[in-house]
């Protein structure tokens, strides 16, 4: 559960960031590497990683945002 918790919040940055589409290959293989990587996590650096998708995104928001009003 904790590893899917983690992957949840990790695969739509994944997407929104990518620079070029994706292979069914290439997905598969990031997802094993980010599995891997996740193993390896303690419960802090989770937290951690989880304040700052949630802080990038809300950030990202923001500056949609301020880019609308401005057009």
């Amino acid at each position: 559960m904790f590893f899917k918790r983690l992957l949840a919040l990790v695969l739509p940055v994944t997407f929104v960031f990518s620079a070029h589409t994706e292979t069914f290959s290439e997905r598969m293989e990031r997802i094993e590497q980010e599995n891997a990587l996740a193993k390896t996590m303690t419960e802090a650096q989770v937290k951690l990683i989880q304040k700052v998708v949630q802080s990038e995104t809300l950030t990202d928001f923001i500056n949609r945002l301020r880019l609308e009003a401005l057009s």
